[in-house]
C-alpha cells in the first residue's frame, strides 16, 4: 500500500477501516442480540482439554450422568456436536439437540441432551451488557484513532480494539457446527492481527525509539503473526475437526499471548522512561491503562481458557471492566494531552461518541423493559407511544446534560484559556503604552495556555528586535533581519507558520520544551510588524489551531492597539506642530507689525542734509 500515490492510499485505507468497522460492528449487534433472544444450555461447561469442568444440577447434562471431572470423548462424538460442548462453544437454541461419549468412572457411555432455556437472570444479562457497551467504546475508539490520524501506532491499536474487543465475533445468532468452525477460524486469524497491531502501536507511541531489541522485534512481526495465527487455528481444527483434545497446548499458547502483553508492557514503559522527559506526564495514564488493561486481559484468558474451574460472573464483569481501561486512557491521554496529534473537535467528538453511545444503549435497554411491561399489560398503542416520546424528550436532556457535564469535567481548562484570552484582546485596547502592550501580549498566552516560552519581535529599522520574551534565557536571540528566512516566509503567507514545517532552526533559540514551534504574525495597514514566538507546554503539547486562532485574535487586537497609539502620536504630533505653526504666525505677525511701526520713524529723503 505504501508504493501507492498519497491520494489512492488515503481511500483504499478508509475502505479497508470501513470493512473491518462493519464486520466487527456486525458481530457486535449479533452478540447483543442475546439480550432479548433466549439461548440454549446443556450444564456443562468443558475446556480445550475435553475436560468437564462444571455440571448445572438439574440440567440434562446432569440428567444424562455427566459429572464434574469427566472426559468427553471427542473422537466418539460427531463433528455436528463438537463446537457445542468443548472450549469456546457456539450458542444454540432451547431444544437443540447434541449426540456425545464420555468416559464417567472410567465407563464409557454415550447421551443425547436436548438444550432448555438458559436461566435470564440479571446478573447474567447486566454482565452481557457490560461486555457490549466495553466492545462499542473498542470500536469508536479504534475507528476513530484511525480515521482522524493515521499512523503506524494508531492503525496498529485501532486493529487491535476492532479485533480483539471482549464480545467473541459471530456473524450468525445460532450457527450450524460447520458455519461456527468458518466463523472461529476467520477470527483465528484476524485476533492476531490484532494482536500483532498491539506490538505496532508500542513500537511506534508516541514516537518509535532507536533500540537494537525493538528493530528486531518489529523485523519479527510477521513471524510472530504468522506463528499465532497458525497455532490458534490448529487449536481449534484438533477439537472441532480432528477430535484431538488440546488442552497443553493451549495452555502454552496462553503463554504466548501472554509474552506478547509483557513485550507491549515493556515498549511503553521503555518509552515513558527512556523518552523525552515532557512526554512522561502525557504518557503517564497510558502506562497505567496498560498494565491494569493487559494484565486483566491475561488474567482473564488464563482463567478463561486453560483453569480447570467456571469463571465467577463477578469476576468476569470486573475484568472485562479492567481490559476496557487500556482504550479509554489511550483515548483520553488524546483528547486531554494531544499525545497523537489530532485536531481539538474530532478529539472532543470522541469523547461525545463514547457517551453518547452509552446512552443509546441504556436508552435501548429502557425502551425494550418498557416495550415489555406495556406488553404483559396490554396497554393500548396511545401509552406506548406516549412512553416513547417521553424517552425521546429525556434522551435529548440527558445528552445535552452530558455535554455539558464533558466540556465541564475536560475542556474546563480550555473554555478558561478562551475567556481570559478573548477577555486580553478586548483590554488591550485600551492601553496607553507600547510597553504594555508587548507585556500583555507576552503574558496572557504563556499564563492562559500553560506555555514554557513566548517572545515577541517588532520592526526596528532593517530589522526585527526582541521587545519582550519569557521564558527565553540571557543570550538567546534578539534581533532578526529582513531577510531571515521566517520573515520572508511571513511576507509570503499572511498567516501563522509552523516553524518545524520551514525548517527554521537559528542559532540561539530556547532548547527543548522552551524551543519555539508557531509564529503568529503581527500585521498593520497591510506590512508585517512584529510576530509573536510560542512554544509548547511543559508536557510537549503544541498549540491546535482553535488555541493558535485564540492568540491570534490577542495578536489582531494588539495590532489595532498599537495603530490607535501610533494614531494618537500623530495626532498629538499635528496638534503640536499646529500649536506651533500658530505661534511662529503669531510672533511673525508681531514682527510684521514691529517692523512696520519702526519704519514710520524713519527720516524721509529730502529731510537729510548734504554731507
Amino acid at each position: 500500500m505504501h508504493r501507492l500515490p498519497p491520494h489512492l492510499r488515503l481511500v483504499a485505507g478508509r475502505m479497508l477501516l470501513a470493512v473491518i468497522f462493519a464486520w466487527a460492528a456486525g458481530a457486535l449487534v449479533v452478540s447483543a442480540s442475546f439480550l432479548w433472544t433466549p439461548r440454549g444450555t446443556f450444564g456443562l461447561t468443558a475446556g480445550y482439554g475435553a475436560r468437564v469442568m462444571a455440571v448445572a444440577a438439574h440440567s440434562p447434562a446432569a440428567a444424562a450422568g455427566i459429572a464434574t471431572g469427566d472426559r468427553i470423548d471427542l473422537g466418539g462424538t460427531p463433528f455436528d456436536s463438537r463446537p457445542f460442548l468443548v472450549g469456546v462453544t457456539a450458542p444454540y437454541p432451547p431444544g437443540a439437540r447434541v449426540s456425545l461419549r464420555f468416559l464417567h468412572e472410567g465407563i464409557e457411555r454415550s447421551a443425547v441432551l436436548t438444550a432448555v432455556k438458559e436461566d435470564e437472570d440479571n446478573p447474567t444479562r447486566v454482565a452481557l451488557g457490560f461486555a457490549i457497551v466495553s466492545s462499542m467504546l473498542f470500536l469508536i475508539v479504534g475507528t476513530g484513532l484511525i480515521f482522524w490520524r493515521e499512523s503506524a501506532a494508531t492503525w496498529g491499536f485501532g486493529l487491535y480494539c476492532l479485533l480483539t474487543n471482549p464480545v467473541i465475533a459471530s456473524l450468525s445468532r445460532f450457527p450450524s457446527a460447520a458455519a461456527h468452525l468458518g466463523y472461529v477460524a476467520l477470527y483465528d486469524i484476524v485476533q492476531n492481527v490484532g494482536v500483532v497491531g498491539l506490538l505496532v502501536f508500542a513500537l511506534n507511541f508516541p514516537r518509535a525509539l532507536k533500540r537494537p531489541w525493538r528493530r528486531t522485534l518489529r523485523r519479527l512481526l510477521p513471524v510472530i503473526f504468522v506463528v499465532l495465527a497458525a497455532w490458534t487455528l490448529w487449536i481449534d481444527l484438533a477439537v472441532c475437526v480432528f477430535g484431538i483434545p488440546v488442552g497443553l497446548s493451549n495452555r502454552f499458547l496462553q503463554l504466548a499471548f501472554g509474552l506478547i502483553d509483557v513485550a507491549a508492557i515493556a515498549l511503553i514503559t521503555e518509552t515513558y522512561l527512556a523518552g523525552p522527559v515532557e512526554d512522561r506526564a502525557r504518557l503517564r495514564w497510558v502506562l497505567i491503562g496498560f498494565y491494569i488493561g493487559l494484565l486483566c486481559n491475561f488474567i482473564g484468558n488464563v482463567l478463561l481458557y486453560t483453569a480447570n474451574v467456571v469463571l465467577p460472573l463477578w469476576l468476569d464483569t470486573l475484568l472485562i471492566a479492567l481490559v476496557v481501561s487500556l482504550p479509554l486512557t489511550v483515548a483520553y491521554a488524546v483528547v486531554r494531552h494531544r499525545v497523537i496529534d489530532t485536531d481539538f473537535f474530532l478529539s472532543r467528538a470522541i469523547v461525545y461518541a463514547l457517551f453518547t453511545s452509552v446512552l443509546v444503549m441504556v436508552f435501548a435497554v429502557i425502551d425494550w423493559l418498557f416495550s415489555r411491561l406495556l406488553a404483559d399489560f396490554r396497554l393500548s398503542l396511545f401509552i406506548e407511544a406516549l412512553v416513547s416520546i417521553g424517552a425521546a424528550i429525556s434522551f435529548d436532556a440527558v445528552h445535552k446534560r452530558v455535554e455539558r457535564t464533558v466540556d465541564e469535567l475536560l475542556f474546563r481548562g480550555r473554555r478558561l484559556a478562551r475567556e481570559r484570552l478573548e477577555r486580553a484582546a478586548r483590554a488591550v485596547r485600551h492601553a496607553t503604552l507600547p510597553s504594555s502592550i508587548d507585556r500583555l501580549m507576552v503574558d496572557e498566552p504563556k499564563e492562559a495556555l500553560g506555555l514554557v516560552s513566548v517572545a515577541l519581535f517588532r520592526r526596528e529599522g532593517d530589522g526585527f528586535r526582541r521587545v519582550a520574551a519569557d521564558g527565553w534565557p540571557p543570550g538567546t536571540l534578539e534581533r532578526l533581519d529582513d531577510d531571515d528566512r521566517l520573515v520572508l516566509e511571513h511576507h509570503a503567507t499572511n498567516d501563522r507558520v509552523v516553524l518545524a514545517a520551514l525548517p527554521w532552526n537559528r542559532d540561539g533559540l530556547p532548547h527543548g520544551v522552551s524551543h519555539p514551534s508557531l509564529s503568529l504574525p503581527l500585521e498593520s495597514r497591510a506590512s508585517l510588524e512584529g510576530f509573536l514566538l510560542c512554544s509548547g507546554t511543559a508536557h510537549g503539547e503544541q498549540l491546535d489551531p482553535e488555541e493558535s486562532e485564540w492568540v491570534e485574535q490577542l495578536v489582531s487586537a494588539a495590532a489595532t492597539a498599537y495603530e490607535e497609539l501610533e494614531t494618537e502620536q500623530l495626532r498629538e504630533r499635528v496638534t503640536s506642530a499646529e500649536d506651533q505653526v500658530r505661534v511662529l504666525g503669531a510672533q511673525l505677525d508681531e514682527a510684521r507689525r514691529a517692523a512696520v511701526a519702526g519704519a514710520s520713524y524713519l527720516p524721509t529723503a529730502s529731510a537729510v542734509p548734504p554731507g
